[in-house]
């Protein structure tokens, strides 16, 4: 699972940094907060060898430092902007998903806004709930979109 990982979040953030180098509107639709929080909680360390937690551990602060990165003025935040939707419920509970799905669900959106919050301390982070707010998430992108290729909101 880490080795999977390690090269999906990777290629993610090569990918991330290659798409603003072109200018443009990037969009994502999971930031790196999500990935670090799926990264740690699902990776079970418990039979790695040294090395191994080393490699993990140095991978981790990777993640966290590209989060946090800081370009040129053009895009000084990774992200300038996160819409955190709202879970959609109802989930179908069924014997393929685990008893207390609704519960977990709930749980890694807490634990992965924490993340959020605290990584992208200066990217507008809103809460939309997707079935509602369509309009508002798409007039943003707009604004974004406007700021990049005008140079102000249009």
């Amino acid at each position: 699972y880490f080795e999977l990982q390690k090269k999906v979040i990777t290629q993610k953030i090569n990918r991330e940094i290659e798409a603003r180098q072109h200018r443009g509107l990037v969009l994502v639709d999971r930031s790196l907060a999500d990935s670090l929080w799926y990264l740690v909680h699902y990776t079970n360390t418990a039979g790695f060898r040294s090395d191994q937690l080393r490699d993990y551990a140095d991978f981790v602060q990777y993640v966290i430092d590209s989060a946090k990165m800081e370009g040129p003025r053009e895009y000084p935040h990774r992200y300038d902007h996160i819409f955190f939707a709202k879970t959609i419920f109802p989930i179908e509970e069924n014997q393929f998903r685990p008893q207390a799905l609704v519960s977990t669900v709930h749980m890694e959106a807490a634990a992965i806004r924490v993340l959020t919050s605290g990584l992208f301390q200066h990217t507008t982070i809103t809460d939309v709930d997707v079935r509602v707010d369509t309009d508002r998430v798409l007039d943003s992108c707009r604004e974004a979109a406007a700021e990049e290729f005008y140079g102000q909101a249009k």
